[in-house]
């Protein structure tokens, strides 16, 4: 019996035989799709509250912890022509290898002879300087000589002429003596004479005074010469003394002048003789030059001119070699709004290129295929991408893969706090950043 409302069929009727009963019917996967979605919900709800590990993402690629480890280009030195290649590329060198030689293209340095005919000018040079220091030694001696004569000659005169005036001092004092008796005897024989004519005394009397006043005459006479001639002396040695000085300075002056004359000729050939030497010495380095050598050891990457005879320009590369030893690191670029959450030995997770991996960004523990690093260095400009420059190495509990090439690219995350699911699902739809934790209150917490 089927009941359709207030209505009650009698006969027998199947549901199956009813076409609209097929459309409004409850299907057989209504309950499972409910059940599936109840499900994803409460799972939903339960993965809000699991802890997740906030982290900071960056691209980045392998590198070397040292300056001197990374790619280096070789370079010449000098303008030169190509003359024969001695490595190819993949070959390992060691440092001091030549690898290339290099001819000249500059015609000044063509002559085969250049550095012995230098060398030769250096030579002629080198005596003439020496020929120039002699004669700097010569006249620097005849002045001294000749200061040395000047004093001694100046002493001498000066001696002769206090020996004049010590004469002029005693022929003076002998002059006033024999003034003052040649008065006194020209009296007397002035009065003799009148007295000879009033006849007081006798002719021999007046004869003997007149005798004695000749003589007491030639000796005034005398003295008056002596001094005459001591005053004579004494303008002369004057003249010698100033004589002296004139001549020695003049003669003085000359050998002055001729020796500065010498030591600007010596100060003018050592100038030169330092061009050549320079120039000798620039000459022999361009010739040591043209073979190029590795500057360490390593493996040849790439030759940029590879043909003999090409010309290759000063500071121009050549090929760059791979250094052998290499203490590999990782650069990694992050966000200018990440930078202050970031620390030196923070951890970070890498992802190299061409290693499988299962990265679970927020679960570090439950991804495959990560390698552990930490912070070493922060740059403090940033760079022309617009991110700052991260570098980071690798740790000594889980060393990276030997088979790392400098250059490979890689994929970082830098871990943070943790927080629950929810808290990272808000941070995230709200802009905000990430929290920030120290390293020692982490270890810490950890112990």
């Amino acid at each position: 019996m089927l009941n359709i409302g207030k209505y009650k069929l009698n006969y027998p009727v199947k549901m199956e035989d009813l076409e609209s009963f097929k459309y409004i019917g409850t299907s057989k996967y209504a309950r499972l799709i409910t059940k599936v979605l109840i499900g994803l919900v409460f799972a939903v709800i339960i993965l809000l509250f699991l802890p997740w590990t906030q982290n900071i993402d960056g691209l980045g690629n392998v590198t070397t912890l040292l300056a001197e480890e990374r790619p280096q280009e070789v370079n010449t030195v000098i303008d030169g022509k190509i003359e024969a290649w001695f490595v190819n590329e993949g070959e390992r060198v060691n440092k001091g290898d030549t690898l290339l030689k290099i001819s000249e293209i500059k015609d000044y340095y063509f002559d085969p002879l250049l550095v012995q005919r230098t060398k030769s000018q250096a030579q002629i040079k080198s005596s003439s300087v020496v020929a120039y220091e002699q004669k700097v030694t010569a006249l620097s001696s005849l002045v001294e000589t000749l200061k040395r004569n000047q004093k001694i000659k100046y002493n001498q005169a000066l001696q002769k002429l206090n020996s004049y005036q010590l004469k002029l001092t005693n022929d003076s004092a002998s002059y006033i003596a024999t003034q003052q008796a040649y008065g006194v005897a020209k009296k007397q024989y002035d009065r003799a004479i009148k007295m000879k004519d009033e006849g007081i005394i006798a002719l021999y009397e007046l004869e003997n005074r007149q005798v004695k006043f000749q003589e007491i005459q030639a000796k005034y006479i005398s003295s008056q010469n002596k001094l005459q001639e001591d005053v004579n002396n004494i303008a002369i040695a004057t003249n010698e003394l100033n004589n002296v000085n004139n001549t020695y300075n003049e003669k003085i002056a000359k050998a002055s002048s001729d020796l500065y004359s010498a030591e600007i000729a010596l100060l003018t050939a050592q100038a030169d003789l330092v061009k050549i030497e320079n120039s000798l010495a620039n000459i022999e380095t361009r010739v040591e030059n043209y073979y190029i050598k590795a500057p360490q050891s390593g493996f040849i990457s790439e030759t940029v001119n590879s043909g003999v005879g090409e010309i290759v320009k000063a500071g121009k590369k050549v090929v760059v070699i791979v250094p052998k030893d290499q203490k590999l690191a990782a650069e990694v670029f992050v966000k200018p709004i990440d930078i202050p959450l970031l620390e030196k030995g923070q951890e970070v997770r890498l992802v190299f290129d061409g290693w499988p991996s299962i990265v679970f960004a927020g679960w570090p523990g439950a991804s495959v295929g990560t390698f552990s690093a930490s912070v070493y260095s922060i740059d403090r400009r940033i760079s022309k991408n617009g991110k700052y420059r991260v570098l980071v190495t690798q740790r000594a509990d889980q060393p990276w893969p030997k088979e790392l090439q400098v250059g490979s690219g890689l994929h970082a995350y830098a871990l943070l706090n943790d927080v629950p699911v929810w808290y990272e699902v808000w941070r995230q739809l709200n802009g905000f950043p990430a929290d920030y934790y120290k390293q020692e209150a982490k270890n810490n917490e950890k112990k």
